[in-house]
């Protein structure tokens, strides 16, 4: 993979990024021949402070490319059930609405037993690089690899979980005192940093171009959707555990106002 792409990076966002794989000359395209920048979203399903995000658009922007953001969803995975496919897909939701606002493309395929084609492979070998959340444990992993050794273009892998960014702790540490202490000084620069905003407009990619109908939640049921995948269907949603973001931040809230300082004040008498 040709090194200015992730050179120009900024700081805090190329000391997350590192180049998973890339293909010989031979076998790859040459970048200006790429039609887009595709951001494989996974883990990091939330549209601010979303390093594999920024990463995406500085690419799309240093070639003059548009930017799809694929989030697909498997009936294979392990424990594949309407309890699990429910949450990811009111995260799914969530962040289809924030993409809306920020005019940023975002297709989400959900395989059927009607379509479960390789829609990730044929983007990635129309793209001039892939961008993904870096997740160096299985089965994450594995589907990274299979990715890469299936797709014709490069693979870029972004940190976008850890305040202290994997690339720079060095090695694996096997005791928690040892990796407080190694990471230390990684995390007192970072913790309290506000995370650079991106101020870059990015041209959307046009969905008609895709080799599959993206589903539009805001025209979908979710439970609906579910019925459609071959699935445990014998484990239900979770009603009270909502997916998403906007979720998430809700019972962050909740906490901070109550449960802490509840934990604050039995501890007081405790003491």
């Amino acid at each position: 993979m040709p090194s200015f792409l992730l050179a120009d990076l900024p700081d805090h966002l190329r000391e997350r990024s590192r180049v998973y794989s890339e293909r010989p000359p031979s076998e790859a395209p040459e970048t200006d021949q790429g039609q887009l920048i595709v951001y494989w979203m996974r883990n990091a399903v939330r549209s601010d402070e979303n390093p594999a995000l920024d990463v995406a658009i500085h690419l799309a922007n240093r070639l003059s490319l548009p930017l799809l953001v694929y989030h697909g969803l498997s009936q294979h995975y392990r424990y594949a059930s309407d309890r699990h496919h429910t949450f990811i897909m009111q995260g799914a939701a969530d962040v289809q609405r924030q993409f809306q606002k920020l005019n940023i493309s975002y297709a989400f395929h959900l395989a059927t037993p009607q379509d479960s084609d390789k829609h990730l492979v044929t983007l990635a070998n129309r793209a001039a690089a892939i961008v993904t959340e870096d997740m160096p444990v299985d089965p994450a992993r594995r589907f990274t690899n299979a990715l890469a050794r299936q797709a014709k273009t490069p693979v870029v892998c972004v940190d976008s979980a850890c305040v202290a960014p994997m690339q720079l702790v060095g090695k694996a540490h096997t005791r928690a005192f040892q990796f407080r202490k190694a990471t230390k000084k990684l995390y007192a620069e970072r913790l309290t940093a506000a995370w650079p905003q991106l101020d870059l407009a990015v041209e959307p990619y046009d969905h008609q171009l895709l080799s599959f109908e993206p589903i539009d939640f805001s025209c979908e049921q979710i439970a609906d959707l579910v019925a459609r995948c071959e699935i445990d269907h014998s484990v239900g949603p979770v009603v009270d555990t909502i997916g998403g973001s906007e979720a998430g931040y809700a019972r962050w809230e909740r906490a901070r106002s109550s449960a802490l300082s509840r934990n604050a004040a039995r501890k007081a008498q405790a003491a």
